[in-house]
């Protein structure tokens, strides 16, 4: 994760528990708005952008990037995420 930076989008109450939502390869974070929608009352939902994704920036060339290195960076993404202001 060095270097990748994250956008996200988070909504809901900070108190509750967290629910973390990864698009498909080729999509972005706004494909779950309906589901934050739904779930934002009880949760806190995070929305994430893989590298090279919506807002989020693709690091290394994504060449080299393959689709189990994504898959790896929202366990990883602790302090290396970016929030989406819409």
């Amino acid at each position: 994760m060095k270097g990748i930076r994250l956008a996200y989008r988070a909504s809901g109450p900070q108190e509750t528990p967290p629910l973390v939502l990864v698009h498909g390869l080729g999509r972005n974070a706004t494909d779950w708005e309906q589901v934050t929608l739904g779930t934002a009352h009880s949760r806190r939902v995070y929305a994430l952008d893989l590298r090279g994704h919506g807002r989020s920036v693709a690091g290394e060339l994504l060449a080299r990037t393959h689709a189990g290195r994504c898959a790896a960076d929202p366990s990883a993404a602790s302090g290396n995420v970016c929030p989406v202001v819409t």
